[in-house]
């Protein structure tokens, strides 16, 4: 939608709000080319998407081949951090074209975000803005 129709609908659905620049934002070392960035509110798209990663706590989506993502890859990132974190696979249904991590705050903005499967960027937020909880 573009025009004034569109920047109305934007407006209101929040779409059109970000907070780029917050110091509570991330981006890995390659940024994905198209779709959400940090900062963003997570679109509904796929349909559902806000739903599924809209419960208490953090999200992170993961996209592309499913064997870039094994449990045991994504559970020493998020050790310590396993009932914080959700985890949603979404396979070639995302809003980014490519392979990418997005980590959705409890607030619904993306917190972070990065194209490829290195999970070192995710890894180092974490650390600063999620601290493992061991014991």
């Amino acid at each position: 939608m573009t025009g004034p129709r569109g920047r109305v609908f934007r407006t209101v659905s929040e779409l059109g709000i970000h907070y780029r620049r917050s110091p509570a934002c991330g981006v890995g070392s390659r940024s994905p080319r198209k779709g959400p960035r940090a900062g963003d509110r997570l679109p509904d798209l796929p349909r559902g998407l806000q739903a599924r990663s809209s419960g208490p706590g953090w999200h992170l989506l993961v996209s592309g081949p499913p064997e870039l993502w094994p449990d045991e890859r994504i559970a020493l990132v998020l050790r310590g951090r396993d009932d914080l974190v959700g985890v949603h696979r979404l396979g070639g249904e995302s809003p980014w074209p490519d392979v990418v991590q997005g980590l959705v705050r409890s607030d619904g903005c993306l917190g972070f975000v990065a194209r490829g499967a290195d999970l070192e960027g995710l890894r180092a937020y974490l650390e600063r803005w999620l601290p493992a909880q061991h014991g």
